[in-house]
């Protein structure tokens, strides 16, 4: 989906390539779990973890009561280096500050091109932004990521020429910071209350570039998965 993903072939076990994708302790994990017929989503720290079994702190963005329960099914996402990985497991054990669930040595791998990330990903994200001679901030959703610029859809037509301070909330991450230009903002024409305006970044670092599109990969994979279990 996107261009933004290179698979890799399963048959691939040379040492270097597992080792890449090898979980460890500290780790920051995504986690999806399904309960009955509903899924719910959150994020989670690798404690511990031994042949059979992941320890991990309790799920942080789940709001239902337990937030895990003996035997429910969790899907586990994490990326290291340029791979994402992600495999099926079961809670096993379930204390007041933690849960366990099966070890799954077989990851499903794939490589994300960060070299050459794709132009244009569509992605509607919140953010938060301030010309930088006012304190007061705006809210706005991207509506198109690229490696230089963001398309926001804001409520007002911005002046061009106009530095903005901007920030991202991605779930489970420091809000990441940054600053562009904008280059165009036009008034769409099915809602003249709302613009497209476009941003150029001009100070964001490749940490900050690349735990967004971190997120995004995770975000794409997942709409990925909802939609091929809408056809099965």
């Amino acid at each position: 989906m996107f261009g933004l993903f290179k698979k890799k072939n399963s048959a691939d076990t040379s040492p270097a390539r597992s080792k890449a994708v090898e979980l460890e302790r500290g780790m920051e994990v995504e986690l999806e779990f399904i309960r009955g017929s509903g899924m719910r989503m959150g994020y989670s720290t690798v404690l511990d973890l031994d042949l059979k079994h992941i320890q991990m702190t309790l799920p942080k963005g789940i709001e239902v009561d337990p937030p895990v329960d003996l035997g429910d099914a969790v899907l586990v996402s994490f990326v290291k280096s340029n791979n994402l990985a992600w495999f099926e497991a079961h809670v096993t054990e379930r204390s007041a500050n933690h849960f366990m669930v099966t070890r799954v040595r077989d990851y499903n791998v794939e490589i994300l091109d960060f070299a050459y990330p794709v132009r244009g990903v569509q992605i509607n994200l919140p953010i938060q932004y301030r010309a930088l001679n006012v304190s007061h901030h705006q809210t706005a959703q991207t509506k198109a990521i690229n490696p230089e610029t963001v398309e926001l859809v804001t409520n007002l037509p911005l002046p061009v020429g106009t530095v903005l301070h901007m920030e991202i909330q991605v779930p489970d991450s420091p809000m990441l910071e940054f600053q562009g230009n904008v280059t165009s903002s036009v008034t769409l024409p099915a809602d003249t209350r709302k613009s497209t305006t476009v941003v150029e970044l001009v100070n964001a670092t490749p940490e900050v570039m690349t735990r967004l599109f971190n997120f995004i990969a995770f975000y794409l994979v997942r709409d990925r998965r909802k939609m091929e279990m809408d056809y099965v």
